[in-house]
């Protein structure tokens, strides 16, 4: 029987998805997306006090200058992420007036559409434009247009009509050239403030706990996540491997085609079809079983569902979920003859810190393992199938 080294592999893994994703709540959706334009936070919530507190008003609106939340409600913490250098004016506003401010805020959004796993960013409206509003309950409807997503705005537990006057406090520069640059309101401030936001917020906390939970004064629906869905979860999985960018400004689409090519690639892995680092070392047994080596197993299965990483600890260790972080073997040009006469071998292997006993190959100091033995490490249902070179 021919020996050959698997850059004409004749057999194709494919792994099958065993077990259904954990939930995620749209906070810890995708990775790389401002958790604070997907929830409510404390942080915010914190900000927006401090604001309605300093100017007696009774809305406010703040956003953070980037997409990562501070490491602490700390007055130091806070200033980092806020536009702490900015003044507030306060000014009295219709609730006509206010729900039209909040349609623009809601426009930082791309709509969603069936099969987005997430929630997507206008490119064009960085952190520091996406306001989040305090002293009103709302609800932000992602799958209508711009213009047509604020839905159920309440005002101390009753609808806000649009003839209700309100005072809003909000920083000099949003009053400037958002609000009535834009001619958003008609009114003109009545009060600003003689310190900065980050002095009234260090004034604030010497007297006030930071809040322990954000309040939930608004949430996003319209959308349809698709948190159980398998496809999603791989999807998730190579960004978080870093694999695929995160999408920010275009959610990838379950729908779409070059999704469905992308995902048919992550979930039928092809041993001939790895990168530029080339395939998986094999060989076929007496029986004509073939046996893969270990290691370009890991390397290849890093970033899908079934990634793994594998080290030496005086014996093999294998851990799932992990990626492969050891160094990229060399392809033997050859695997010797006498590997296939030789009998597999059970050997232990610490799998999650458990003992599994599978068989294996030795080649040149690496082990080789059938599909049955991939399947008895990471728990999966591979499958082998004939490919004619």
């Amino acid at each position: 029987m021919r020996k050959h080294v698997s850059r004409f592999l004749p057999f194709l893994l494919a792994l099958a998805l065993l077990t259904a994703p954990a939930a995620l709540a749209v906070g810890e959706d995708v990775p790389g997306l401002p958790q604070a334009s997907l929830t409510d936070t404390a942080a915010l919530d914190l900000i927006n006090q401090v604001q309605l507190s300093a100017a007696g008003a009774d809305v406010s609106a703040a956003a953070l200058t980037g997409d990562a939340l501070p490491q602490s409600l700390s007055a130091d913490d806070l200033a980092g992420v806020c536009s702490a250098n900015d003044t507030l004016v306060r000014v009295t506003v219709t609730g006509a007036e206010l729900k039209a401010y909040l349609e623009w805020a809601a426009a930082c959004y791309n709509q969603w559409k069936s099969g987005d796993i997430g929630i997507s960013f206008q490119p064009e409206r960085p952190a520091h434009t996406r306001d989040v509003f305090a002293g009103v309950d709302y609800e932000l409807d992602l799958s209508k247009p711009a213009g047509e997503r604020v839905q159920n705005v309440r005002f101390r537990g009753a609808p806000l009509s649009d003839d209700q006057q309100l005072k809003l406090v909000v920083s000099s520069e949003r009053y400037a050239v958002q609000l009535k640059g834009q001619s958003l309101i008609s009114g003109e401030y009545d009060w600003s403030s003689r310190q900065t936001l980050g002095a009234l917020i260090s004034d604030y906390l010497t007297g006030h706990a930071a809040p322990a939970a954000a309040d939930g004064n608004w949430s996003i629906t319209g959308v349809d996540l698709s948190l159980d869905s398998a496809e999603r979860a791989t999807l998730v999985a190579l960004i978080r491997s870093g694999q695929l960018e995160t999408p920010y400004a275009k959610s990838l689409n379950l729908n779409h085609y070059e999704v469905k090519n992308l995902l048919a690639s992550a979930n039928n892995v092809k041993l001939t079809d790895l990168d530029q680092f080339g395939t998986a070392a094999s060989f076929a047994d007496a029986d004509g079983v073939p046996y893969f080596r270990l290691r370009d197993l890991a390397f290849l299965f890093t970033g899908s569902k079934d990634q793994f990483n594998v080290r030496w600890d005086g014996k093999v260790v294998v851990q799932r979920g992990q990626a492969y972080d050891g160094g990229v073997l060399p392809l033997p040009w050859s695997i010797p003859a006498s590997a296939a006469a030789v009998p597999p071998a059970e050997i232990t292997v610490s799998v999650d810190g458990a003992d599994v006993r599978v068989s294996a190959i030795a080649v040149d100091g690496h082990y080789y393992l059938s599909v049955e033995g991939v399947n008895a490490l990471l728990g999966t249902s591979a499958t082998v199938q004939d490919k004619t070179p």
